[in-house]
């Protein structure tokens, strides 16, 4: 018992030791937030301020001067080297003479251990730096900062395109479907003498579609010149062009590659990494990459024509790169954005598309359909977006490593708007943005209910119409009709042969009969010829640069005769309807049973389908004037599937194979 007690007392005095060393060694309060007054406190942007009370933390952040620079305004047909000499001389100074303050105090802050990472950006009139709290309630409270905000991340959409083999040369389907080979072949336009870029993940420079058209390239034998033709904005350091992500490999293809990718194959290309291997970027890596843009290595008179920015900020409010593309606009770079892959709900265009002075593009598939995912207007800031739509569904274009593949998405778009204006820039080099912008309005193909409209903007771009439109080419137009009945013939072609020297020129009759081509300035034999009609030369049309010369042709019809028959089911005689098709020829019909067919004198294949039987085919018909040859044909009932097709939700269905 008596030791109980001592016991007691014992583990009393330990007890109050205890407390009394815990009261002593706990940690103190927070220190108080630090005062700001209402006008310092309304610089810092909301997600900051949780970091004023945080101790011994550096946040990365871009703090944007109060100054900021006045462009002069160009008069028309200013040239490209002095619009940019202007602008960058202009900006530089405007930041040189307002970011000193800023300067110094992140710089003392910085030998305290309170700043890091400190880089001055001229195009915003801005610095990019690491800060503690300290630090950015000081810099609040100066008269000379406009804003404080975080240096936000941008992500690119996970890129894994699908790697195919390709035959050399294979035309692809975007390439074709908005007109780049007619330009080249018509127009002689290439988009040689112009320079583009991007601001992507790099690119592989040597992938045999890419490397000859590099800017630094020279030969074979000799290291290429990467100064001021390639740039590493994300701080890794790459001081030759590379692609550890495949995402920039594969839109600078659909730009400027070779072997039949590429809209603008005669375009040399230089290139911004921004994006590092996980597809990400900070704000001020992007600022940093139009600044270089703007002056490659400091350097204006390096500057492209073209950017192409397959990337966007998901909110399509934010103001972050507004003053980056003014800079780049009065410059008379022009830039292209995609419309970001956020759809396809209404109001999901990402920034910088989404502003009113900026290209947007949305994608489309093989068949004029916007994609589901192409992301939709109308903008924040009011306007309608996007501006435009290109093929940007299962588009195939270069990969790091020498491969090619297919991928989805708004990011393949917008390069066939980029190669696009390469081309109008090789015609008419003196085009700036709002001519751009006007031309591939103008000269797209509509598409949905109203024009323009917040899915596809003005419609499907048409490379061929824009590029005549910039080179303000002689355009000849006119209708083809039947000579006996005046009725139109609504197939065939048009084709514009040089008298003297020069690229042929041909263009399809519509189903109305007429025809429009813009041609270069020059004498032409132009040739109207369809099936089943004689064909007819309207010889020395003389085509005048910025006029409309109109053709008119009446074609007489080739005398003809007939083939005949009958289609069964076989086993069952049961007369059938069929469509049947002249192989060849623009001549198909339906019938029930019986079927007859008027062609000219010659030799035929003919295809025979019919919904739940096998194709029939027949070949080598003859047919003479005046004459009627019969064949029947007997179709055989086709084995039925059952296909769940779920992928033609994502632009990748499977039926066509099927049927």
């Amino acid at each position: 018992m008596k030791l109980s007690r001592i016991s007691a007392v014992m583990i009393f005095a330990m007890a109050m030791a205890l407390f009394a060393g815990l009261s002593l060694s706990r940690a103190e309060p927070p220190p108080p937030a630090p005062q700001l007054s209402v006008a310092a406190r309304a610089k810092i942007d909301p997600r900051l301020l949780h970091i004023i009370t945080t101790e011994n933390t550096r946040t990365s952040v871009i703090i944007e001067m109060e100054t900021q620079p006045v462009l002069p305004r160009f008069p028309a047909g200013t040239d490209a080297l002095t619009r940019r000499n202007t602008v960058r001389q202009t900006l530089q100074a405007t930041a040189e003479a307002s970011q000193a303050g800023v300067r110094a105090e992140l710089s003392a802050a910085a030998a305290r251990g309170n700043a890091a990472d400190i880089r001055p950006l001229w195009i915003v009139n801005a610095v990019a730096a690491s800060v503690s709290s300290e630090t950015l309630v000081s810099l609040a409270q100066r008269p000379d900062v406009a804003r404080i905000r975080p240096d936000e991340t941008i992500t690119l959409p996970p890129f894994s395109a699908a790697e195919i083999g390709r035959t050399p040369g294979t035309l692809e389907w975007g390439i074709e479907k908005i007109g780049a080979p007619e330009v080249w072949q018509t127009l002689g336009v290439t988009g040689d003498g112009v320079v583009v870029a991007n601001i992507d993940t790099g690119v592989d420079y040597l992938h045999p579609a890419l490397k000859t058209r590099y800017r630094g390239y020279i030969n074979d034998t000799v290291p290429p010149q990467n100064s001021g033709n390639w740039f590493d904005a994300t701080g890794d350091g790459a001081v030759y062009p590379v692609d550890t992500n495949g995402h920039g490999t594969h839109t600078m293809g659909t730009m400027v590659g070779q072997d039949g990718i590429g809209v603008a194959p005669g375009a040399r290309w230089i290139a911004v990494r921004a994006f590092n291997s996980n597809g990400q970027a900070a704000e001020s890596w992007l600022h940093a990459a139009f600044e270089w843009v703007l002056a490659p290595n400091g350097d204006p008179a390096l500057a492209p024509d073209v950017v192409n920015n397959s990337w966007s900020n998901g909110d399509g409010g934010t103001e972050a790169f507004t003053t980056d593309i003014a800079n780049l606009n009065a410059a008379g770079i022009i830039a292209v954005f995609s419309a970001g892959n956020s759809g396809s709900a209404a109001g999901t265009v990402g920034a910088p598309g989404s502003y009113p002075d900026a290209l947007a593009v949305g994608a489309t598939d093989i068949d004029d359909l916007i994609a589901y995912f192409s992301g939709r207007g109308p903008s924040p800031f009011g306007v309608v977006k996007p501006d435009v739509s290109a093929p940007g569904v299962n588009v195939v274009s270069a990969l790091p490593g020498g491969t090619f593949g297919a991928y989805n998405g708004t990011s393949m778009a917008a390069p066939h708007v980029a190669g696009t204006i390469a081309l109008m820039k090789a015609a008419n080099p003196a085009l700036v943005f709002t001519d751009a912008r006007r031309i591939l309005t103008e000269t797209a193909l509509a598409l949905g209910n109203s024009i323009p409209n917040n899915n596809y903007g003005w419609g499907r771009i048409d490379s061929l119409a824009a590029v005549e439109l910039a080179l303000n080419a002689g355009t000849v137009t006119g209708r083809v009709t039947n000579a006996t009945t005046a009725a139109p013939v609504g197939f065939g072609t048009v084709t514009f042969a040089p008298r003297h020297s020069g690229l042929i020129a041909t263009t399809a009759i519509a189903a109305d009969g007429t025809f429009r081509r813009g041609v270069l300035a020059g004498d032409y034999d132009v040739t109207a010829a369809a099936f089943g009609f004689e064909s007819q030369t309207h010889s020395g049309i003389s085509v005048v640069t910025g006029t409309v010369i109109t053709e008119n042709f009446a074609l007489t019809p080739l005398p003809t005769g007939n083939i005949s028959g009958q289609i069964t089911e076989s086993g069952t005689g049961t007369p059938l309807t069929a469509t049947i098709t002249v192989e060849n020829t623009p001549v198909t019909a339906t019938a029930h049973g019986n079927f007859s067919l008027a062609l000219p004198a010659g030799s035929y294949t003919l295809t025979v389908t019919a919904w739940g039987h096998r194709v029939a085919h027949a070949a080598a018909v003859p047919v003479s004037v005046g004459g009627n040859t019969i064949r029947d044909f007997s179709l055989a009932p086709a084995p039925t599937i059952l296909l769940v097709d779920s992928g033609a939700w994502y632009n990748a269905g499977q039926i066509e194979f099927y049927r």
